[in-house]
């Protein structure tokens, strides 16, 4: 009994502890850091609650009777003791209570990215209820189509550790094919050069007349939107590649039957060829 009172206040050392080295970090600007200091504080809660549960569980009257010296020169009575382990219990779970509630709330905030007033998803609605329609959620970034009424208009959010994007852009697409009625066949490329630079690409899956409407982004980290093009290419966009030397981007083009075509975009968003 003497070594489970010692281990339990032992335990509650350590979760001071992890308080006390914690503190600098609780007003972090990290969502992922708050969450690595939540689930450290989680983990010596609940081994202190476990402790002191199984202390309440033991006949202390009884162990008094073998450990009579040690209980009145630490604690005076058994009563004392049993306060002191039944508090101990009830302070554990209550922090456990509340730790793994704000552990739940810090990680529904990783389902987004913020701006301004808005609160941009990176998970798909099931609900279908919310404007925002992302096609690629990256660690870095996120882009889609926002829906305010039955026509899109695109966006691309980045997503620093405090999930509040630090580049906000909305850009025009081409509206009239990409409805809303139309969005299980609308698909997206992205790319990063470096911190810079970003490019996005949505495209329909369905033909149109003579090609498959494309909408190709270039977003500079120093002035947000540099430019939205849209276009119509004979296959369907399978990849993007670019050269940070001549500013110009590729757009790799494959079809059905495997033949595969290069369209280049230049820095400022002329198609060469």
């Amino acid at each position: 009994m003497p070594a489970a009172v010692f281990t339990m206040k032992v335990a509650e050392l350590e979760y001071y502890s992890d308080l006390i080295i914690n503190k600098p970090l609780r007003d972090t600007a990290d969502v992922a850091l708050q969450m690595t200091c939540l689930e450290r504080e989680i983990k010596s809660a609940k081994k202190l609650d476990s402790i002191a549960t199984l202390l309440m569980k033991r006949d202390l009257e009884k162990d008094a009777l073998d450990y009579n010296n040690f209980i009145t020169n630490a604690f005076g009575t058994v009563s004392v003791l049993k306060a002191m382990v039944n508090t101990t219990q009830d302070f554990a779970h209550r922090e456990l209570t509340k730790k793994e509630k704000t552990l739940e709330d810090t990680m529904q905030s990783l389902k987004w990215v913020f701006s301004e007033k808005d609160s941009i998803p990176l998970y798909v609605d099931e609900s279908g209820t919310r404007p925002y329609k992302p096609l690629i959620s990256k660690d870095q970034y996120t882009l889609g189509l926002k829906y305010a009424d039955s026509l899109a208009v695109g966006y691309f959010y980045t997503i620093p550790p405090s999930r509040k994007a630090d580049i906000a852009v909305n850009f025009p697409v081409d509206a009239q094919n990409f409805k809303l009625r139309n969005l299980p066949i609308l698909k997206a490329l992205s790319l990063q050069d470096t911190d810079q630079v970003y490019f996005a690409l949505i495209f329909s899956e369905s033909k149109v007349q003579d090609g498959f409407p494309v909408t190709v982004v270039r977003v500079n980290r120093t002035g947000g939107l540099a430019w939205s093009k849209n276009f119509k290419f004979e296959f369907k966009p399978s990849e993007l590649l670019y050269s940070s030397a001549s500013g110009e981007l590729s757009v790799k083009l494959s079809s059905t039957t495997g033949e595969n075509k290069i369209v280049v975009i230049d820095k400022l968003g002329k198609k060469l060829h």
